[in-house]
C-alpha cells in the first residue's frame, strides 16, 4: 500500500479538493486508505490527550487488524486484485502466501478481547496491531507522532462536523 501523503480530513472527505492526487486511481485509493489509518492514530492520540480522557482513566487504543483477506477491502479494485485477494481467504494459501495476515475471525476476536479488557496493554500505548495472530504494540510512524498534524486533523474534523450538521438540518 502506498504511504500517505497527508492527514487532511477535508481532502479525504472531498477527494476532488486533494492537491496531491496521483494520475493513477489505484495509487490514490491506496493513499486514501493509508491516510485513513494515519488519521485513526492521530485521532486516538488527540483523544488520549484530552482532560476528560485523563480524568476518567480512558484507555485509548488504535487497533490495526493487519492484512485480513475476505473483508471486502478490495471490492472496488480490478477484477484480478479482487480475485487474488479472495484466494487468500483459504487458510492454507493465506498462511503460505501472506504469512503475517489474519483471518476475519482472529481479527474480530482480538478486537473483542481488547474491548473487554482481556488484552494487557503496556502503559501509554495507543497503537495495537495483529500480525500472524500475534498482538504487538509497534511505535506509530513519525508522521503519526506529529503533534501539529494531530491538532490540524482535529480542527479539520471539527470543521467537517459543523458543515455536516448544517447540511443535515
Amino acid at each position: 500500500v502506498a504511504p500517505p501523503k497527508h492527514a487532511n480530513a477535508i481532502w479525504l472527505a472531498y477527494p476532488e479538493k486533494d492537491k496531491t492526487l496521483d494520475e493513477k486511481m489505484t495509487i490514490n485509493a491506496q493513499r486514501a486508505y493509508s491516510s485513513s489509518k494515519l488519521c485513526t492514530i492521530l485521532t486516538i492520540r488527540h483523544l488520549a490527550s484530552t482532560a476528560e480522557a485523563k480524568q476518567n482513566n480512558w484507555q485509548c487504543i488504535a487497533y490495526d487488524p493487519g492484512a485480513t483477506p475476505g473483508t471486502g477491502l478490495l471490492q472496488k479494485g480490478t477484477l484480478f486484485m479482487r480475485l487474488a485477494w479472495q484466494v487468500f481467504t483459504i487458510p492454507f494459501l493465506r498462511k503460505r502466501m501472506l504469512p503475517k495476515s489474519n483471518s476475519i475471525q482472529d481479527a474480530g476476536i482480538t478486537l473483542a478481547h481488547l474491548a473487554l479488557g482481556k488484552v494487557e496493554v503496556p502503559t501509554a500505548n495507543i497503537y495495537m496491531a495483529l500480525r500472524a495472530g500475534k498482538i504487538i504494540f509497534p511505535l506509530p510512524s513519525k508522521l503519526a507522532q506529529n503533534d501539529t498534524l494531530m491538532q490540524e486533523l482535529w480542527r479539520d474534523s471539527e470543521q467537517l462536523l459543523l458543515e455536516t450538521k448544517f447540511i443535515l438540518k
